[in-house]
């Protein structure tokens, strides 16, 4: 009798575990980006706030997406290789210029990291992704203080394919600079248009 018995709680146990198992499987299933290759987004009049300053500056990021990306947190999205900032502008204080440096090259490009997908399988309505990012901000007002900070930021890329991007969440820290440079957390907004507008398939 206790072999009978013990027949079904086994045949429970096996069913149960492949279906972990298929779950697993397909939780860990890849996404295709399509096109692959070129990464353009400008974003226009990006804010930065905090450290007792407001600033807005126009920032064009370009890099490379990957054709496969494993639907995992961190795995590598893309690669940003070039960041280049324009028309610096003060909000607040009054009469302050600024300059702003996203420190970025080709040989150490800034990685996009895979932090989620919007919508519902199999349809991908957008993915979420985390950058470290290191923005360096002079104010003069009027003597130039120069101050470096960096961080995580995360990304939505909204829309499949995608129409554009939004910074949605940012917490920059204080890494160097001078004595009079606010510790303080810095914080980053902004949209940017996407180009090309890749469109995302679940593999």
């Amino acid at each position: 009798m206790r072999i009978f018995a013990r027949l079904p709680v086994a045949a429970l146990v096996a069913v149960l575990s492949l279906a972990v198992l298929t779950g697993a499987a397909s939780a860990l299933r890849s996404l295709e980006v399509n096109p692959s290759g070129r990464l353009t987004r400008f974003i226009r009049e990006m804010r930065i706030t905090g450290g007792g300053f407001e600033i807005s500056v126009d920032v064009t990021f370009k890099g490379t997406w990957n054709r496969v990306i494993a639907k995992r947190r961190e795995a590598v999205v893309g690669r940003i290789t070039e960041a280049r900032t324009a028309n610096c502008r003060v909000t607040r204080p009054a009469g302050a210029t600024c300059e702003v440096e996203i420190r970025v090259e080709p040989r150490m490009p800034i990685s996009k990291l895979y932090a989620g997908f919007t919508g519902t399988l199999p349809n991908i309505g957008g993915i979420k992704t985390d950058q470290s990012m290191p923005v360096d901000v002079t104010i003069s007002n009027p003597s130039p203080v120069s101050c470096l900070y960096a961080g995580e930021v995360g990304v939505g890329e909204f829309g499949n394919p995608i129409e554009g991007e939004m910074i949605t969440e940012s917490g920059l820290s204080f890494v160097s600079g001078e004595m009079t440079c606010s510790t303080s957390p810095l914080f980053l907004a902004g949209a940017a248009a996407a180009e090309p507008r890749q469109t995302i398939t679940l593999l």
